[in-house]
């Protein structure tokens, strides 16, 4: 008796630590839970203050006032298709109407080069402008100067290259020359026959070719921080996301955390007890 109770208060302590053990583990576990939470949460915040940092830098850039420019006026370039003998000029937003005729089938149309220097000149009389240009004007062979009845037509290219021509004072000069004298570009009419365009204000010919000139000297620096700042943005992105998604709700901690006690106390009791009494089994059948 003497030698027993020694023995039953030992596994009785054994058995108030293993419990106590079990409790400090359910802690840690529910402490884990918490402080990896709060550290996505404070994640994310840090990410949405960076992002905003990112989207204020990116809109403190010079606009590209060239690619404004090109958006404004490209739909009055103008694309040139010989079809059979005759050359025509075609406004390049009318450019798809121009090809299918009104059966609906698409004309024999072939594209011509641009011109050399972008521009070319063509008589008033077949080649009217008010506010835009007339649909369809047949072209006479391209004059080779500035005369009385004749206005310059620009041919319609891509916005690099629009950005080439304009490092030519020539271009730019001609440019300012027939943009600056309309101050509304017609794109389309409405239903009620009223124009819809847009409005294009180049200020004075100094100030336009002063902005152009910039424009175009910080272009290659600008777009390139700009692109380094919208990468930086995607990528700052993709993370707040997944933090986001890596936040848990109280739902699911509970959940784990229950998960964790149960799959403890299994471990702890039922599990161990098992063990004990095959090996007990084993002993007795010795």
């Amino acid at each position: 008796m003497t030698t027993a109770k020694p023995l039953l208060k030992k596994k009785i302590a054994k058995e108030v630590l293993i419990f106590f053990g079990g409790l400090v583990i359910v802690g840690l576990t529910w402490c884990f839970l918490l402080l990896r939470n709060n550290f996505y949460k404070t994640k994310k915040s840090n990410l949405k203050t960076e992002i905003q940092s990112l989207a204020q830098q990116l809109d403190s850039l010079p606009k590209d006032y060239l690619k404004e420019l090109y958006d404004k006026t490209s739909k009055q370039f103008i694309v040139k298709y010989q079809v059979g003998q005759d050359i025509y000029l075609i406004p390049k937003g009318q450019e798809q109407e121009f090809l299918i005729d009104p059966l609906g089938i698409k004309k024999k149309a072939i594209l011509l080069p641009v011109s050399p220097k972008g521009y070319s000149y063509t008589h008033l009389d077949i080649f009217k402008k008010y506010g835009g240009y007339e649909l369809y004007p047949k072209q006479k062979p391209p004059l080779p100067g500035i005369v009385q009845d004749s206005t310059a037509v620009f041919d319609f290219v891509e916005q690099n290259k629009f950005r080439e021509f304009l490092s030519s004072a020539d271009y730019r000069d001609k440019f300012y020359e027939t943009f600056s004298k309309e101050k509304f570009i017609i794109d389309s009419y409405n239903d009620d026959g009223l124009p819809i365009g847009t409005v294009v204000d180049l200020g004075s010919h100094s100030e336009f070719d002063t902005t152009i000139q910039f424009a175009l000297k910080n272009h290659a620096s600008i777009a390139a921080t700009k692109e380094d700042i919208s990468r930086k943005i995607e990528e700052t992105n993709l993370s707040y996301k997944n933090a986001v998604t890596s936040i848990w709700s109280n739902s699911k901690t509970n959940n784990i955390l229950l998960t964790a006690v149960l799959i403890l106390a299994i471990i702890l009791y039922p599990v161990r007890l098992s063990f004990f009494l095959i090996k007990w089994s084993f002993k007795t059948l010795k």
